[in-house]
């Protein structure tokens, strides 16, 4: 396995190409699990890069893609960049991430709720300040959309 040269740039580049080598699997009668794979990027680019980077950066940039437009944001979070971000970081890192679909998952729900300690954590309850749910082609797009953005900006901060 080849080592990073920098993991903040070089993880969304591989995340987005594990993407696509799960897709062409599939494309070829693979057995895949493509919304494993689509949750597991979550996790690596809203946990690992969020913590090492300020996401918000790029958030102006994230909202006029048709990925970001598809995921339904609240209003709320639309000029709210740094909460919107912690609150998907949130979710995912809590395991507030849901599928829909039978036979095949078709949905994926993230949740972040708050409570006293922080306008942005999970509580026990269903009590959630951020939902967003989408395709799993959507979030998908959003994936890729937000790789790509991300190492854009850390490419160009390091010149």
């Amino acid at each position: 396995m080849s080592n990073y040269t920098n993991f903040s740039v070089d993880f969304p580049k591989r995340t987005i190409e594990n993407l696509k080598f799960i897709e062409s699997q599939k494309s070829k009668g693979n057995t895949v699990y493509e919304v494993t794979q689509l949750i597991n990027s979550l996790l690596g680019l809203f946990i690992f890069i969020k913590e090492r980077e300020d996401c918000s950066r790029i958030f102006g940039r994230l909202k006029q893609k048709e990925s970001f437009k598809k995921l339904a944001i609240p209003t709320k979070f639309e000029s709210k960049p740094a909460e919107f971000i912690t609150g998907l970081r949130n979710g995912i890192a809590h395991g507030r991430v849901f599928v829909k679909g039978s036979p095949e998952i078709d949905t994926i729900t993230i949740q972040c709720a708050k409570n006293k300690r922080s306008s942005m954590i999970i509580l026990a309850n269903n009590d959630t300040t951020l939902s967003v749910e989408c395709s799993c082609k959507d979030l998908r797009n959003f994936i890729i959309d937000f790789a790509n953005l991300m190492t854009d900006y850390l490419e160009n901060k390091q010149k």
